[in-house]
């Protein structure tokens, strides 16, 4: 923001001049607080702040990593709770929890493999 510098005005015409200067400025520094506003109003969209969201799971595999690493594993329980019909009867919950606990060590000690042969069979995917 720019400060106003003292200046002598020692007639009406000068004055004139000063007063138009300061509404040109006055203009200017309104504009650029409503392109402010409205920089700020569309950056707070839900829509934008989706897709810088996603821009950046896009650019940062570590995040991708970690988005299919929880994907996988939620898929895994998902799979044996119902193949082993977790609630169905006790001996299928501690069943299902033995799998899991299993299923969750194979999977902490593979992940990087998991992931490529995940990652070929995407690329199979986008192929056809």
């Amino acid at each position: 923001m720019t400060t106003i510098d003292p200046v002598p005005i020692g007639n009406h015409f000068e004055l004139k001049q000063r007063i138009m200067q300061l509404n040109a400025q006055r203009e200017e520094q309104e504009m650029e607080l409503n392109r402010s506003f409205k920089e700020l109003y569309y950056s707070l969209l839900p829509s934008e702040i989706l897709k810088n969201m996603f821009h950046k799971v896009k650019e940062d595999t570590a995040i991708q990593q970690g988005i299919l690493n929880v994907g996988l594993k939620t898929g895994v329980d998902f799979l044996i709770g119902t193949i082993l019909k977790r609630n169905s009867s006790i001996k299928g919950y501690f069943s299902s929890l033995l799998v899991e606990k299993v299923a969750a060590r194979l999977f902490d000690k593979h992940a990087d493999k998991i992931s490529a042969v995940l990652g070929k069979v995407k690329g199979l995917i986008k192929r056809h």
